[in-house]
């Protein structure tokens, strides 16, 4: 089977074009991906920004490149319907998809499966403050469901997509934070209801993989953004796309001063493959960029920047954010409840995979605004 990156014949019909050459990128970097053929991958969480090109990446291995088809189990919350990122892939070959709320005890499927993929949880702040009970037991109870069948029914690997949040918020001396600094976070803070579940989930995965054999392998993403980005979303990096994608002001929510670094989602969807295929077992992998670290402010006028029509940054005078007020916890929209810098150390999955990531935030970010402007071109919008 040939690697190479080919024109799709069907889903070049429904993808964007910014996503399909995504996905072949992802390809050309991944050939490991070969051992898909005719396995079966369960995806929970499909519907999000990252798990959606995994998604995409099994559909164009499908059409374009397995001698046999891998059969996709992907899972969402609600009917897909209601997620405009995976509309592309209803027809595909070899997708399937299931209706369950991942917080439940209980799995959707049947043997047999040879991957799991655990990518379903509530990511943005606004979304798992507002739900936190179903964040902390899709991260606990619902994947305890999944390493139980993973025991079971003798899987090749189980991913755990965790989160650089894990970690909290890192003294300098820990910036860029490697997999061995060990965190601190508060037990009792709103936050921690994301935080904690993925901290415990992680430590569910080691048990399972220490006391029952099942082949568990752990990813720590760190600011993925791409095509798919939702206004809904409220993170930093998505709102100031989806402002500068329609011509209006970027308003910063704080003095600017947070710092991150971005990773695009072909470098993440790279390291996430290449973690589930050729990760060591008990072994975490950060999974994001190094560098640029940058300043929300900072952030703000390189997204601005990238506009087809510069616009406007407004920063108004806030008033002192109580530290009980959930809408201080919003993320980079604001410094007090957030990290005040998330920067992963990458050298375990950059040796993993043989290569650093490859985009850039100013490519990376003008790619997602691209998408972003044919998206309402053509009346879609994003939800």
């Amino acid at each position: 089977m040939s690697m190479t990156a080919t024109r799709c014949r069907t889903l070049s019909d429904v993808l964007h074009p910014i996503v399909l050459e995504d996905i072949g990128h992802v390809i050309e970097q991944t050939p490991i991906l070969e051992r898909l053929s005719g396995k079966t991958v369960v995806l929970t969480g499909a519907g999000g920004l990252l798990a959606s090109y995994l998604a995409y990446t099994v559909a164009v291995l499908n059409e374009s490149f397995l001698s046999q088809p891998c059969r996709l189990l992907a899972i969402t919350r609600r009917n897909v319907r209601f997620y405009p990122r995976l509309a592309p892939l209803v027809e595909a070959e070899g997708v399937n998809f299931i209706t369950r709320n991942c917080a439940e005890p209980v799995v959707p499927f049947s043997p047999p499966v040879d991957y799991i993929i655990h990518a379903a949880s509530l990511a943005s702040p606004i979304d798992y403050l507002d739900r936190p009970l179903e964040t902390a037991l899709t991260n606990t109870v619902g994947l305890t469901a999944l390493l139980e069948f993973a025991r079971t029914h003798a899987v090749d690997g189980l991913l755990f997509i965790s989160s650089g949040q894990i970690y909290g918020s890192p003294p300098e001396r820990h910036v860029p934070t490697s997999e061995s600094y060990v965190g601190e976070v508060d037990p009792l803070a709103p936050r921690s209801c994301y935080d904690e579940a993925k901290r415990f989930g992680e430590t569910l995965c080691a048990i399972y993989d220490r006391k029952y054999d099942v082949p568990t392998r752990i990813a720590r993403p760190f600011q993925v953004y791409g095509p798919g980005v939702s206004r809904s979303d409220k993170r930093a990096f998505a709102d100031f796309t989806c402002c500068a994608a329609r011509g209006e002001p970027i308003v910063l929510r704080s003095d600017g001063r947070v710092r991150r670094s971005f990773c695009y989602l072909t470098d993440a969807t790279v390291a996430l493959w290449h973690v589930l295929l050729r990760g060591e077992r008990l072994e975490p992998y950060n999974v994001g960029c190094s560098e640029p670290l940058m300043t929300i402010r900072e952030l703000a006028e390189l997204i601005a920047g990238l506009a087809d029509e510069p616009v406007e940054i407004i920063q108004p005078i806030q008033p002192k954010q109580r530290k009980d007020d959930l809408c201080a916890t919003h993320d980079d929209h604001h410094d007090d409840g957030a990290p005040l810098v998330t920067c992963p150390d990458i050298q375990k999955v950059s040796r993993l995979i043989g290569s650093d990531p490859k985009v850039h935030p100013a490519k990376g970010f003008r790619r997602t605004l691209r998408w972003l402007a044919d998206e309402w071109a053509d009346g879609r919008g994003v939800s």
